[in-house]
């Protein structure tokens, strides 16, 4: 798990050395390009960007325009900040383009908030946020079919398992 807002919106990274050597190579790629010169972009809603977080870049989506700058999704990661305009770089790498995003926008399956909420609890979503975050902690990922109209089909409904129980039932009943 590498970020998790609630049960219904989560992002997961596979641990796999093939997938680390795949983000490393991401990143190396990055370090060339933002050594070179940037050129002048007219970014919209939806570009694809490349973006700083704390002192690295990320491949990047922008969300939303907001004072100043953008808000953007960091595609191998899954967590949104907002992030100035002059500090964003063009994503025009084909390679880079074409690479699909190392974060798996994930929810879980068959557990609903059932008290009249239009979203998540707070205090719900720090819970699942702490029960999934924890360093070194490897969760079990079981894909689950469903077939829900009006449902966004890129958001895979999962269910998962620790070492110890389950992280549906006793949790979020």
């Amino acid at each position: 798990m590498i970020t998790a807002s609630s049960p219904h919106d989560f992002y997961v990274q596979l641990s796999t050395d093939s997938n680390d050597m795949r983000l490393a190579d991401i990143s190396a790629k990055i370090k060339e390009i933002i050594s070179l010169p940037r050129g002048s972009s007219n970014f919209q809603i939806g570009s694809l960007v490349i973006a700083p977080y704390e002192d690295e870049y990320f491949r990047a989506k922008i969300l939303s325009r907001v004072k100043g700058g953008f808000r953007v999704l960091f595609l191998d990661y899954g967590n949104v900040c907002v992030v100035p305009k002059k500090s964003l770089y063009p994503l025009d790498d084909v390679a880079l383009l074409n690479e699909p995003p190392a974060a798996l926008h994930c929810r879980l399956v068959d557990v609903i908030w059932t008290n009249g909420y239009l979203s998540w609890p707070e205090e719900v979503s720090e819970f699942f946020h702490k029960m999934t975050t924890d360093i070194g902690k490897d969760l079990l990922m079981t894909i689950v079919p469903v077939s829900t109209p009006n449902e966004d089909s890129s958001i895979i409904s999962v269910a998962l398992r620790d070492n110890s129980m389950s992280l549906i039932g006793p949790i979020f009943h």
